[in-house]
């Protein structure tokens, strides 16, 4: 009987590719996270027959992966050595900056990557255990999801970051990484017991902000189905959330007339940081959103607890101007 592998046994790494469904087997980065999923969508198939027996037989049944799209979510806490794979989500056809330190919601065609001509940002991601046999590697991974979230009760109050991807395809057993792989540091993390700024409409909420989470899909999705030499990013859209505690008279008033304003031009700027709005310090961290607030709902048993919901718009989405995308983030390495 073979020893058992647990999760601390598994490292997991990941490579920009250069060609789109080669895989990348050397110098890696390793990406501090235990928590891995991948789904490698196995097909399952069955011909029915009259063979004069009443339950299935051998013959008919098999398993295949024509048409399977393999797909993986993994979670990290945010550092600027670990932000490095935000890319796999934000893509665009030319480069990010090396190493990356800004990054902006895409939402032109003529900017978005062919990735059939090796444009924009698709990774190998393995998770590698002690043995050969326990190994699994996606091959030019494309992000289709990253959440950013962080609060008191979650994660030792640290920004989280979860990205799903999905792959060209998918394999067990894969080879061990050789050459010398880069360990992603965790010195400088991003705390909400340190965040520095968090305002709605130009007006500060930091001493009453509780939560905060933002989800960014590209819906991103392999054509032809499974498999396939392209993915599509067929639609571009964030929604999110944040908790207030405590009140303020006009401010709150203010910030609830927002979520009954049905006014097409009701979008409001959130910016929240970490050391400056123009980072120059490594710990240095902003994000800028500008949102519309879809919803709220407050909980009158506690001291005015209120939850607002949002999702990401574009500035001056008019005809003759160039929109401006309505996310981005930058941060110092």
């Amino acid at each position: 009987m073979a020893k058992v592998a647990v999760g601390a046994d598994y490292t997991y790494s990941f490579a920009k590719e250069t060609t789109f469904g080669t895989a990348v087997a050397a110098n890696m980065t390793l990406l501090a996270t235990e928590g891995f999923t991948v789904n490698h969508d196995l097909k399952s198939h069955q011909v029915n027959r009259a063979w004069g027996k009443r339950n299935i037989s051998e013959d008919s049944v098999w398993q295949d992966k024509n048409g399977s799209i393999p797909e993986a979510t993994f979670s990290f806490y945010a550092s600027p050595s670990t932000l490095q794979i935000l890319p796999v989500v934000f893509q665009k056809n030319t480069a990010w900056q090396s190493p990356v330190s800004a990054l902006t919601a895409n939402i032109e065609y003529s900017t978005l990557p062919d990735f059939s001509a090796n444009e924009g940002f698709f990774y190998t991601i393995q998770a590698q255990g002690p043995a050969v046999a326990y190994n699994e590697r996606l091959t030019s991974a494309v992000g289709k999801s990253c959440k950013l979230s962080f609060g008191p009760d979650a994660n030792e109050g640290a920004l989280m970051v979860e990205i799903g991807v999905v792959a060209k395809s998918s394999s067990i057993n894969a080879a061990n990484r050789t050459g010398t792989d880069v360990q992603s540091s965790l010195s400088a993390l991003y705390k909400w017991s340190e965040l520095d700024a968090f305002s709605v409409d130009s007006v500060s909420f930091l001493s009453q902000l509780y939560d905060f989470e933002f989800t960014y899909n590209t819906n991103a999705k392999p054509i032809p189905f499974g498999g396939g030499a392209n993915v599509a990013l067929p639609k571009i859209e964030g929604t999110g959330s944040f908790k207030l505690l405590g009140s303020d008279a006009a401010a709150f008033t203010t910030l609830k007339g927002y979520a009954f304003s049905k006014a097409s031009n009701a979008a409001l700027p959130i910016q929240l940081y970490w050391g400056s709005a123009t980072p120059t310090t490594i710990g240095d961290l902003v994000m800028n959103l500008l949102v519309y607030i879809t919803g709220m709902s407050e909980d009158v048993t506690l001291d005015g607890e209120t939850t607002y919901t949002f999702e990401y718009v574009l500035v001056s989405d008019s005809a003759g101007t160039t929109p401006t995308p309505g996310f981005t983030i930058t941060w110092k390495n």
